[in-house]
């Protein structure tokens, strides 16, 4: 179910949490530059 994803996500990623948190916090600039960044580093979940 969606709690054993949410669970797995806190386990495995609690840096990628960080930076989520982090990135809220930006100007609209930098924020299309880290999606850059991110999708640039992470697979793409389109």
């Amino acid at each position: 179910g969606l709690w054993e994803e949410d669970s797995t996500d806190k386990d495995d990623l609690p840096e990628m949490r960080r930076l989520l948190r982090a990135v809220r916090r930006l100007p609209r600039p930098q924020l299309k530059l880290m999606s850059l960044v991110a999708s640039a580093i992470l697979p793409t979940r389109r």
